[in-house]
């Protein structure tokens, strides 16, 4: 204890020494070092915010945390620390935490227990689970945030190589979309990344390029097995899951798999269309509503329904929920696996 409290006095005063004396002081933290560091996550979170249209176009925070959770790094996309919700800076960590927390790899196959394939979840799968009556209700009470290292040190330093949740476990358990484990070429998980800032579906979508962009998204069937998970895409094996429907009973939405995410789309306005319609207003045209049916967290009925922009956005720039945005996505980031009925219409 008297080590943490003279470790916090240290970088509190001598922001300069955070790297010397949070690595070699720490015992066992050594997971870092084959990590991003914090110009490499600055960066990827960037890119992944100004490349991805759905949510609110929010400024973004990014932490990434190691096996063993501590906190390695810590970045935002704004010009300042105040250019992004404050509040998102924790709730990153925490997402990054849940994921690490969550997700496993083969090494945890042994004596006919554990997972051969590993399994890989996402902040977002863990959603309906947590919710009253699911199977993990509670779960986000099981690992609660250290106020003490959450809220250490000046403001000054937050989302900066000095900040103070660098070195430290500050736990939390976020069971929304933005936490994803990172998977290394072996396929082993080697900590996770979280992002916070936007809506949970546009924070879910932004992890996802984030991880890419980081290069710890090694999940799929090469020379080594792929990483499996719940969303019954062996291509995402922990993409988001939008299969809650309406509780006639009331109350929290059902999940018939037990791991779905709500898709945030009940302030938008929503149109019906139907297979070949062409809509300059949403942002998307619709081809063959078959090839929906690959996609297990798409809705495979005709007519299938696309939000449109939220009002008062510019048509000429729609943003779309990530319903629909995800379909879209798709083709920039994962070309193999493009669905061609759908087509950017933005001007």
């Amino acid at each position: 204890m008297k080590k943490s409290l003279t470790l916090l006095t240290l970088r509190s005063t001598f922001p300069f020494l955070l790297t010397t004396v949070a690595f070699a002081q720490l015992p066992g933290q050594n997971g870092c070092s084959a990590l991003p560091n914090q110009a490499a996550l600055k960066s990827a979170l960037t890119s992944a915010t100004d490349t991805e249209t759905s949510g609110l176009n929010n400024q973004m925070w990014g932490v990434i945390v190691d096996r063993d959770g501590f906190v390695c790094a810590v970045a935002f996309t704004g010009n300042n620390r105040g250019a992004q919700f404050p509040g998102s800076r924790v709730i990153a960590a925490a997402k990054a935490n849940t994921a690490n927390s969550f997700s496993l790899d083969n090494t945890s196959s042994s004596g006919g227990s554990g997972q051969p394939y590993g399994l890989a979840l996402s902040s977002a799968n863990l959603y309906s689970g947590a919710q009253p009556g699911g199977s993990l209700f509670g779960l986000a009470a099981t690992n609660p945030i250290n106020v003490e290292v959450a809220y250490a040190g000046p403001a000054s330093t937050y989302g900066t190589p000095y900040d103070p949740l660098v070195g430290q476990r500050v736990g939390g358990i976020a069971t929304i979309g933005g936490g994803f484990a990172l998977y290394d070429k072996s396929h082993n998980v080697v900590g996770a990344v979280g992002v916070s800032g936007d809506t949970a579906c546009g924070d879910h979508n932004i992890g996802w390029r984030v991880r890419h962009n980081l290069g710890f998204d090694h999940m799929l069937a090469g020379a080594l097995l792929p990483v499996a998970g719940i969303s019954g895409d062996p291509l995402r094996p922990d993409n988001i899951i939008f299969d809650i429907t309406p509780n006639p009973n009331g109350g929290t939405g059902l999940s018939p798999s037990g791991f779905g995410h709500p898709h945030l789309s009940q302030f938008l306005r929503k149109l019906h269309v139907t297979s070949g319609d062409s809509l300059s207003r949403t942002g998307l045209r619709v081809g063959s509503l078959q090839d929906l049916q690959a996609y297990p967290s798409f809705p495979d009925t005709n007519p299938f329904q696309i939000p449109l922009p939220y009002p008062g956005r510019p048509l000429s720039a729609p943003r779309t929920t990530c319903t629909a945005k995800f379909i879209a996505g798709r083709e920039q980031l994962l070309p193999e696996r493009t669905i061609s009925g759908w087509t950017r219409l933005y001007s």
